[in-house]
């Protein structure tokens, strides 16, 4: 169990910032792998870990915006935040009904495809993130919601859709950071709201117990056998793991993605969501 939180760390922390999906390779990985997981628990440790390198990386201009020295992008923030916790939810409350499909995941990684190699701008744009307007925060908000779908990346939309309203490559990427802490938090209390709803679902249903039948010689011998099932789950250490991987990992994923976009090399981690896509046609096919 401890390789398989690890390889979700990594999975989560590569992902996450790099324009390729987080939740569309974990999806594809755990059908892959067929890894059983206690999934809500992971999520959240995951993507806490992948939230505190974003607040490590860019805690000065974090903290210039939580004290209100840089106003502006405070506000383009906030308006960037709002179509996600206006549409965000009723999002994965329509995929939640889907469930983990891989059909929807392949057309995840054909979206992020387009985006990466059609939307995104390669010439350099003039606007910093002091100066995004809120017509652009919010336009760049709205492709975000679209990273609810397994398979579309959320860094990948937010910044082709920034880089294609006029903002430089490097400031797009910072303000998808900034916006990815809301999102990020509103993900973690989503799936804490996940627990706490199957926890009471499950007190009120009881153990789960089978009874298993024994042949008429040794029901003649032998009282039934009754055997309680339970879920596997991670330790408190293997979870710990999980964070710590999912934060260093996330970090070195940010300072990777800022070095391949000063390189205008962002469109080849379309070709790679291209891949991604023909590879979960395989696994659906195959399976």
């Amino acid at each position: 169990m401890l390789f398989e939180i690890i390889l979700l760390a990594v999975i989560q922390g590569v992902s996450e910032f790099l324009p390729i999906s987080s939740s569309g390779h974990l999806t594809l990985f755990q059908h892959v792998l067929e890894i059983q997981t206690d999934a809500s628990l992971v999520t959240i440790l995951l993507h806490a870990g992948t939230l505190v390198s974003i607040l490590i990386y860019y805690y000065k201009d974090i903290w210039r915006m939580i004290s209100f020295q840089d106003p502006n992008t405070l506000r383009a923030v906030v308006i960037g935040t709002i179509p996600l916790v206006i549409g965000g939810v009723f999002l994965k409350k329509l995929l939640d009904f889907a469930g983990e499909n891989l059909w929807v995941v392949g057309i995840g990684f054909l979206t992020s495809f387009a985006f990466l190699v059609f939307v995104f701008r390669r010439d350099t744009g003039s606007v910093e993130e002091r100066n995004i307007s809120a017509k652009t925060a919010f336009w760049v908000g709205l492709t975000q919601c679209l990273a609810v779908i397994p398979g579309i990346s959320r860094s990948g939309s937010t910044i082709s859709s920034a880089t294609r309203g006029g903002i430089s490559r490097a400031q797009a990427a910072k303000f998808s950071f900034f916006l990815g802490i809301p999102a990020i938090m509103g993900a973690i209390v989503l799936e804490a709201g996940s627990i706490v709803k199957d926890y009471v679902r499950e007190q009120d249903k009881g153990p789960q117990v089978i009874e298993v039948q024994t042949s008429s010689l040794e029901s003649s011998l032998e009282t039934p056998k009754i055997e309680v099932v339970t879920e596997r789950s991670f330790t408190f250490f293997e979870l710990f793991i999980g964070f710590v991987c999912s934060a260093l990992v996330g970090y070195v994923s940010i300072v990777i993605l800022i070095k391949v976009l000063s390189k205008n090399g962002f469109q080849y981690f379309g070709y790679y969501c291209l891949l991604m896509f023909f590879v979960t046609l395989w696994q659906i096919f195959k399976g």
